[in-house]
């Protein structure tokens, strides 16, 4: 995580790093801080995007996991 976050400083919008960060948050039972993380990165990501698709299928995932 703190090779991610040493990305993020350097360029806060990487892609890779927000992804890798929030799924840490998902895997350690921080689901509404994926949540919030998945969701800003949806939102700065163009629908046109190759990997668009598979944030929404996780926001979903985690929102189902959410209201167990």
């Amino acid at each position: 995580a703190e090779a991610f976050r040493a990305a993020l400083a350097v360029e806060p919008k990487h892609v890779g790093a927000r992804f890798y960060l929030a799924e840490g948050k998902a895997a350690s039972g921080d689901i509404a801080g994926a949540l919030v993380d998945y969701r800003a990165l949806l939102a700065d990501t163009p629908a046109d995007a190759p990997y668009h698709p598979m944030l929404e299928k996780r926001i979903t995932e985690l929102e189902a996991a959410q209201q167990k």
